[in-house]
C-alpha cells in the first residue's frame, strides 16, 4: 500500500474510496485559502449500494436514492480527479460518474440531474478510448472540475482528442477546457484561482532516484492562465498527501519519499515553511493526516510491516497535540474516515474484515459506533 493510493479526494470536500463522500469545511494557510472559513456538519453523506448512489443525513433520519444504474468500482488518478461521488461545498448537489461513464450533477434527493460531459468514447484501431474522473467544486459551490484522460491499451494507438481538463460552470451549464492546468490538487478560496503541482526545479543535482524527491505548489489564474509559485520551500516528497488545514491555519500533509524509505506526517505553514515532523517511519506507515476542526488533535492511519501473508494490520489512531498523547480508536480492517464534528468521525469499516462494508459514526470520546448503513459497496 502506498502512502497517498488510498481514494481519497480531500481539501474542499472529502470523497472517501470506499464510494463515501460528504462536505467538510478547510482551510489553505495565510496566503491562500480552500472552501469555507469555518468547519460545517455536512448537509448530507452519500454512499454507493450496488449500483445504486444514496444521500442520507448525518443523524441518519433521512435517506434518498440519488442515481441508479451507476457502474462498479471506484478509481483515481492522483492531479486528475476520483471516480466516486463528489458533493459541492453547500452540499446541496452531488457530482458522479453515470453508468454510461458520463460525468452528471444533481440535488441530494436525485432531482434536477443533467449530464456535465462527453460521454466516454471506446478505444477502436486507431485511437485509445478515454474515461472521465471528477477532480473539485469551486468553493462556492458554482463551478466543477473534471478530466479527460486515456484509457490503458498495451498497442500503440493516437491519442483522442478532448484529452485534459474541464470547467464547467453550473448556473449556465456551459463548459470550457483548462489547456494550461497541467493537474489538479485543490480550489483556493478564490473561484478564480487553483492550485496544481511540479516536481522542484530548486534541488542540487545529481539527486537519486529519478525523479528527485521535491514538489512545489503553483496558483493557476482560470481567467489569465498565469500561474504563481506558492511554495517558498518545495515539499521533500516523492509524492505527497495534503490534508485538511485546521483553525490555525497549518497545513498537515502525509510524505513519501522514495529516497529514505520513509513516510513521514508533517504540519507546516501554507507555504510550506516552519515545518514540525510529527511522525516518522517507513515507507508505508503513516498515512491519512487529517486534523480535527480545532486543530488540535489529528488522527491517522499506522500500517504495520508486512506479515508472512503478505497481509497487514492498519490502526486508525488519535493523536493530541498538546498533551502529546494517542490512542487507538480502531484497527483491523477501517477503510476510510473523515470528521463529522469536534468529536464525531464518520468511518466505512469492514467488519470482521470482510468485503461488505459498514458506515458507522464514531464518538472519539466515549467509542460508541451507531451504524448509518450497512451493506455498503464501491
Amino acid at each position: 500500500m502506498k502512502l497517498v493510493g488510498i481514494g481519497l479526494a480531500i481539501l474542499v470536500v472529502t470523497s472517501i474510496g470506499s464510494g463515501v463522500a460528504f462536505v467538510v469545511s478547510t482551510r489553505l494557510g495565510d496566503d491562500e485559502q480552500v472552501s469555507q472559513p469555518q468547519w460545517t456538519t455536512p448537509e448530507r453523506i452519500y454512499f454507493k449500494r450496488g449500483t445504486d448512489l444514496w444521500s442520507i443525513t448525518p443523524d441518519g433520519a433521512e435517506t434518498d436514492l440519488v442515481a441508479s444504474g451507476l457502474r462498479q468500482g471506484y478509481g483515481g488518478t492522483l492531479g486528475q480527479g476520483n471516480t466516486a461521488p463528489l458533493p459541492s461545498p453547500r452540499g446541496d448537489l452531488v457530482a458522479f460518474i453515470s453508468f454510461d461513464g458520463s460525468v452528471r450533477i444533481a440535488d441530494a434527493t436525485g432531482g434536477n440531474a443533467w449530464t456535465v460531459s462527453d460521454t466516454p468514447r471506446p478505444d477502436d484501431d486507431i485511437y485509445y478510448g478515454t474515461q472521465n474522473s471528477i477532480s473539485g467544486w469551486s468553493p462556492d459551490g458554482a463551478r466543477l472540475i473534471y478530466h479527460v484522460s486515456m484509457t490503458y491499451d498495451p498497442h500503440q494507438k493516437k491519442e483522442p482528442s478532448g484529452i485534459g481538463f474541464y470547467l464547467v460552470d453550473v448556473p449556465s451549464r456551459e463548459k470550457r477546457p483548462l489547456r494550461t492546468l497541467p493537474n489538479f490538487v485543490a480550489w483556493s478560496s478564490d473561484p478564480e484561482r487553483v492550485i496544481f503541482q511540479q516536481q522542484s526545479t530548486d534541488y542540487e543535482a545529481p539527486c537519486a532516484p529519478t525523479p528527485c524527491p521535491e514538489i512545489d505548489w503553483y496558483s493557476l489564474d482560470l481567467t489569465s492562465g498565469a500561474a504563481t509559485r506558492m511554495t517558498k520551500e518545495p515539499f521533500p516528497c516523492t509524492s505527497m498527501q495534503p490534508a485538511k488545514y485546521a483553525a490555525n491555519n497549518r497545513l498537515f500533509y502525509g510524505c513519501a519519499n522514495t529516497s529514505t524509505q520513509e513516510s513521514t506526517i508533517v504540519v507546516a505553514r501554507g507555504d510550506n515553511t516552519e515545518r514540525i515532523v510529527l511522525a516518522r517511519g517507513g515507507y508505508a506507515e503513516f498515512q491519512s493526516p487529517a486534523p480535527a476542526p480545532s486543530g488540535e488533535q489529528f488522527m491517522y492511519r499506522h500500517q504495520s510491516e508486512p506479515y508472512i501473508s503478505g497481509s497487514v494490520n492498519v490502526e486508525l489512531r488519535l493523536f493530541d497535540l498538546a498533551s502529546d498523547v494517542e490512542r487507538v480508536l480502531l484497527t483491523g480492517c477501517p477503510i476510510d474516515e473523515s470528521w463529522l464534528s469536534a468529536t464525531v468521525l464518520l468511518v466505512a469499516e469492514q467488519p470482521a474484515c470482510e468485503a461488505a462494508l459498514n458506515l458507522y459514526r464514531l464518538d472519539i470520546e466515549t467509542g460508541i459506533k451507531t451504524i448509518l448503513a450497512d451493506n455498503i459497496g464501491r
